[in-house]
């Protein structure tokens, strides 16, 4: 019989130091921390975070969203976010969405590496398994297959592995109203979640920040450190004056407005319905064209907020020897070294506010050390040793490589181009107001237009730390 986990526990190390040691124990165990409806899935990753000191957090009472609502909020060390399905490693945690009837999504753990298909081995509880304790079982993270038969399923065929392709089309291809409730659902709930995904890939990504859902501007603002005054204990008026705080705002509004319109006709949607692989190749092709132009664009206006502040002069600026050899890259890393340092001092040194006329006394202000980021240019990388950075900044290889963001090109002036960018990752401001996808069908010609919707705030913060070498 299987013993039962109730309430939160600390568990002894080696019941949780390995994916292998954790899944013996998911199996031979029933998990209810919350005491609430009995084993459900989140409560055997919920006992995980707890060895951690953390809470898994859903937003709304519902396992999907883990991710959909809180996933930066529940990944904090040692958890990290992993994006793409062809990424799931065996002992992940993967989150399943919510679809039809299903509506409570799902949470559990990968039982081995991605395998190319849509089906996964997973252990989690309450899985269809009927008696509430966790088991490897056979299912589809990201199904087209399942989530098309839960909008569906009164017009489509029972579907599984063996389901031919022509059946399941049929339905679809002979009523109208089906094929346009498919073609809206397919690009709102397929296509859209890929063009989430691929998006986030951005390169620049670190220097992102979070979605803005209401308002068309926005404010950044810093408050200086107050300012010591020598204590005088018959200083009884000190009490009624008024000590003004020094605080600085910067205004943002939304400055990228931008749509990508993609048109599929019901010719190129009948030609999806030939094959299963001709049906993923159909969603691939239409969620590609719409994330590529975003994803391109973000990239490219990310890029332009560094190479403008030099161009316009509103970074702080250093000149630093041509690097082209062994020897300049290892002066490059010293010089690179010696910002990463003095940047977590407090000083006026290395922010711009005054430098762009900024009113009041100087901004004095440092990074954490955890914030700094380097923007190096592809052909500069090439001649860095990352393991020579990493004993430089004594920091571990893989968290020296996450903070080396290599872009193809950071701009130039007066013919002297940016070699570097060492910088607080604060100094970029992204913010995304409307992120969307839309679809209108055109009867007179038989098409079918998609449009992506991407607006936001991009802009540089003149507060944070940041030089440009060049």
């Amino acid at each position: 019989m299987a013993e039962q986990i109730s309430g939160y526990r600390q568990l002894l190390a080696q019941q949780y130091d390995t994916y292998d040691h954790w899944r013996e124990l998911c199996l031979t165990h029933g998990i209810n921390v919350d005491f609430s409806f009995g084993n459900q899935c989140w409560d055997s990753c919920a006992l995980l975070w707890y060895q951690y000191g953390l809470g898994l957090q859903t937003g709304n009472g519902y396992a999907y969203g883990c991710w959909t609502l809180m996933r930066n909020q529940n990944a904090r060390p040692p958890f990290e976010l992993v994006y793409g399905k062809e990424n799931i490693k065996r002992g992940d945690v993967i989150v399943f969405d919510k679809h039809g009837s299903w509506y409570t999504g799902h949470i559990g753990y990968a039982d081995e590496d991605y395998n190319g298909t849509d089906t996964l081995n997973c252990v989690g509880q309450n899985q269809g398994q009927g008696i509430g304790y966790g088991i490897p079982s056979n299912v589809k993270p990201l199904s087209l297959i399942l989530l098309l038969y839960y909008i569906y399923h009164q017009y489509l065929p029972i579907v599984d592995s063996d389901t031919d392709i022509g059946s399941f089309g049929t339905p679809i291809l002979n009523n109208t109203a089906v094929m346009n409730e498919f073609m809206n659902r397919l690009v709102n709930r397929i296509v859209y979640t890929s063009f989430e995904n691929r998006y986030y890939n951005n390169p620049l990504q670190v220097l992102e920040g979070d979605r803005i859902p209401l308002g068309y501007a926005g404010q950044e603002i810093y408050i200086n450190p107050a300012k010591g005054r020598k204590y005088d204990v018959n200083d009884f008026a000190g009490l009624l004056v008024k000590y003004e705080a020094d605080v600085k705002v910067q205004y943002t509004s939304v400055n990228m407005d931008l749509q990508y319109p993609v048109t599929v006709s019901r010719h190129k949607l009948k030609q999806a319905f030939v094959s299963w692989d001709s049906l993923d190749n159909f969603i691939m092709e239409l969620s590609n064209s719409l994330y590529n132009g975003a994803y391109i664009d973000e990239y490219q206006f990310t890029k332009g907020l560094v190479s403008s502040a030099y161009k316009s002069n509103q970074v702080q600026i250093e000149t630093v020897t041509a690097i082209s050899s062994e020897d300049t890259a290892k002066a490059f890393t010293v010089k690179a070294r010696e910002l990463f340092l003095n940047m977590q001092t407090p000083s006026t040194s290395y922010n711009a506010w005054n430098k762009v006329g900024g009113y009041g006394r100087e901004i004095v202000t440092y990074s954490r050390p955890e914030d700094i980021v380097f923007l190096v240019r592809n052909d500069i990388r090439a001649y860095v040793d990352v393991n020579v950075l990493a004993m430089a900044f004594n920091l571990p290889y893989a968290e020296a490589v996450a903070r080396m963001v290599v872009v193809d090109d950071l701009g130039q002036k007066d013919g002297k181009p940016v070699k570097c960018v060492v910088a607080d990752k604060d100094i970029i401001q992204c913010y995304d107001t409307v992120n969307r996808t839309g679809v209108f069908e055109n009867i007179d010609l038989m098409v079918i237009n998609y449009f992506a919707h991407k607006q936001g705030i991009m802009a540089g913060c003149k507060y944070a730390n940041a030089i440009v070498l060049v």
